[in-house]
């Protein structure tokens, strides 16, 4: 008897191909299915504001997707550390002695890159676990941003604050997230992107191709650096203000955002949409969780239970990816 076409097995094949080469779509899927209940919901919704307080979740789900992708059980802890010390350093030092933005934006671009390339360092030379080292670096960083400032900092001049206002005419969170996105395009023009998931995928075999592992994974770091940079200054077009007491609270939402938008855990298979999806959907139930008058404590409980279920599916996905 002919095998029914739904169940044969070159179907279940091609299926399983098209999830893993768009392993994004369910976080997507989902990320719009929230937008359309939102503006259901909420008619009056301002979403150009609604953009610029995503901005921050997005650059530490883009930042934190970087590290995964090359593989050696890369991850890092520090980032959102990182944009709060990187935000610290621009409302303390930078905006008040009138630094415009051809000046603190290399010096805090470099500020997020040395600490990426430090983490990547510590891990490639040192042979340290990517969760250790990591995690002893948001221990300083944290210690680092409580010295920058100890007490709560305000701005109100300055062009990332004068960015947050609409003074550039263009909505703040369109240009804050169009950074990073440019930039992963430019270098997907280059042989880094396939050098780096090569080695996320294999780096036996890369290194026997001639990657040099070791330079890829630093940069995979460093790559994560620069765009937590960037959310540092999307911290002070939100609000123009830093409390160190807030450095982790962007380090859950960008590990479930990686998570949910199926970036291989370890290496590989990810980009820089699948974390946008991911942290979108989160962002957006948590409003949702909020017009409902929804406790905050549960929100803690379901980005638990959402970390568990995308670790889950980032797994089946790889599975299924080996299979293929």
């Amino acid at each position: 008897m002919t095998a029914v076409a739904g169940t044969s097995p070159a179907f279940r094949a091609r299926i399983a191909g098209w999830v893993v080469r768009f392993y994004f779509v369910p976080a997507l899927v989902l990320a719009l299915i929230m937008v359309v209940v939102i503006a259901s919901t909420q008619p009056n919704m301002n979403w150009a504001q609604t953009l610029l307080f995503f901005s921050p979740f997005a650059l530490v789900a883009m930042a934190s997707g970087m590290a995964p992708l090359a593989g050696g059980g890369g991850v890092d802890l520090s980032l959102s550390a990182s944009m709060t010390l990187c935000c610290a350093i621009y409302v303390v030092w930078l905006a008040p002695a009138g630094l415009g933005g051809l000046v603190s934006i290399p010096i805090i671009v470099a500020v997020g890159m040395l600490i990426g390339i430090i983490n990547g360092l510590i891990v490639t030379r040192l042979r340290l676990s990517p969760l250790i080292a990591t995690l002893s670096m948001n221990f300083v960083l944290i210690g680092v941003c409580v010295k920058v400032a100890p007490a709560p900092a305000f701005v109100r001049t300055g062009w990332a604050y004068d960015l947050g206002r609409g003074a550039w005419g263009v909505p703040a969170g369109v240009v804050l997230i169009a950074i990073p996105l440019v930039v992963w395009l430019l270098l997907r023009l280059t042989p880094f992107i396939r050098s780096l998931l090569a080695t996320g995928s294999n780096d036996a075999a890369a290194y026997a191709s001639g990657v040099n592992v070791s330079l890829v994974r630093v940069l995979a770091y460093a790559l994560g650096g620069f765009m937590a940079a960037i959310g540092g200054f999307a911290l002070v077009a939100v609000s123009g203000a830093i409390d160190a007491s807030t450095a982790q609270a962007y380090l859950i939402p960008g590990l479930v955002a990686i998570a949910l938008g199926g970036t291989a855990i370890e290496g590989g298979r990810g980009g820089i949409v699948g974390p946008i999806a991911g942290i979108a959907f989160l962002f957006l139930l948590q409003i949702g969780l909020g017009v409902a008058a929804i406790g905050q404590s549960w929100i803690q409980v379901i980005y638990g239970v959402a970390l568990v279920g995308a670790i889950v599916f980032s797994r089946q996905l790889s599975v299924a990816g080996r299979g293929r």
